[in-house]
């Protein structure tokens, strides 16, 4: 291998890096780490947004050897298309100082803006769109994308020196034609190596009965994914046992849908063993991942879940959708893949909680399904290896046929 190629020049662009953004920000900060582990030099460009604009708030805990650079966005509407003049400014001006840029997501205007830059200098980028060019996210204000795809995204869609999606699911789910080389590298995470906390003291702080089997929902608390459709299965499910809790773990998002969920719990007879302790970081949060009995998420659209992948790490195992992206489970046995709707979800994790057995052989199987195509050692060889046909490329010592070969 060409010795200049062991160090490689990586530049990291995410809209936003909050810990309230628990996917994004956790795959960004543990990419970091394991890239500078490999002893490549890295630079985080991020805007201090989180959600719609909002303020991001705390950013998660990213490592000190990389370079992480956070720019203000001024203005309201600014903020609601992510874009950061300072960003793109700074990126301008040391663009060539990098070999390739990987952008995360599609639809924020400092991606867009990055993805120009690298254009111009001449530097090749990555597209890591993290499920945002699914149809399902297309059918969120369906007109606006259209426009903003034809006049400001298409160019650099195509010209991408390569796509990266996280699951065959993402790539055949794409709203739009993938006319550049493109790779399925999966998200990869790490057991966690802190202190836990053992499954009574987490009862204790959440009010749940220590005998009581633990349904665990941790992300997002919104229609993605499918948060009204697994509390009226819990409800459903409580209506056959009520040796259960549902923990909804994370943020809700403000707006209608938040009202609909509080109005449904507020009056369903299942509500004292519904629990929504908000946001949970560190060892907190993966003290639940132990606790827990199976782990939810019910989504319409992902690339490919951090929170199911860290239940993997943890040996909980898992019941998802197939929108989730992850028919493996299956294959394995370390879960079970469902549909969005209350009554088949109630059935299937009436089924799991009363096969004992084989809820036990799961725990075994999602360490292993984890150990074998989720975790580090296994993905980031995969990621390392397509930086380096690209910066090879750049560099000259490549040909178009060696891009090729990301497909």
């Amino acid at each position: 291998m060409d010795e200049s190629l062991q160090q490689l020049r990586i530049c990291l662009v995410a809209y936003m890096i909050s810990r309230q953004a628990t996917g994004l920000s956790t795959y960004v900060a543990d990419l970091v780490t394991h890239l500078l582990d490999e002893g490549h030099q890295v630079t985080v460009l991020a805007t201090d947004c989180g959600y719609r604009g909002t303020k991001g708030g705390e950013l998660p805990t990213i490592d000190s050897r990389a370079s992480t650079l956070v720019f203000p966005v001024r203005g309201r509407a600014n903020r609601k298309l992510y874009h950061s003049s300072a960003l793109s400014k700074w990126l301008s001006v040391h663009i060539r100082e990098f070999d390739l840029v990987d952008i995360q997501g599609i639809w924020a205007f400092v991606n867009i803006d990055a993805a120009r830059i690298a254009i111009k200098a001449g530097v090749p980028y990555v597209i890591t769109p993290h499920g945002m060019m699914t149809r399902w996210d297309w059918s969120k204000r369906k007109l606006f994308k259209r426009i903003l795809y034809r006049f400001k995204i298409k160019n650099i869609w195509t010209r991408a020196a390569t796509i990266r999606f996280l699951s065959e699911g993402e790539f055949a789910n794409s709203a739009v034609p993938v006319e550049c080389p493109y790779v399925v590298i999966p998200n990869a995470v790490a057991p966690f190596n802190g202190a836990f906390v053992d499954k009574m003291s987490v009862c204790a702080s959440n009010g749940i009965p220590v005998e009581n089997h633990i349904i665990l929902f941790l992300g997002r608390i919104c229609r993605q994914k499918g948060a009204l459709d697994l509390l009226q299965a819990f409800e459903l499910l409580f209506g056959n046992r009520t040796d259960v809790s549902l923990l909804m773990v994370g943020p809700a998002e403000k707006g209608e849908y938040t009202d609909q969920l509080t109005n449904f719990v507020a009056q369903s007879p299942a509500k004292a063993n519904i629990h929504l302790p908000g946001p949970t970081f560190g060892d907190e949060k993966y003290s639940l991942y132990r606790a827990a009995d199976v782990f939810v998420t019910l989504s319409r659209n992902e690339g490919l879940s951090i929170a199911a992948l860290e239940s993997l790490a943890e040996g909980l195992p898992v019941l998802l959708t197939a929108d989730s992206n992850l028919p493996d489970v299956q294959e394995f046995d370390a879960g079970v893949v469902t549909v969005c709707e209350p009554v088949a979800v109630a059935a299937a994790l009436m089924r799991l909680l009363e096969d004992n057995e084989r809820l036990f052989a799961m725990k075994a199987n999602a360490l292993r399904l984890h150990r074998e195509c989720f975790s580090w050692p296994v993905v980031l060889p995969q990621l390392t290896n397509l930086y380096r046909t690209l910066a090879r490329y750049h560099r000259g010592s490549g040909d178009v046929e060696t891009r090729q070969q990301a497909r």
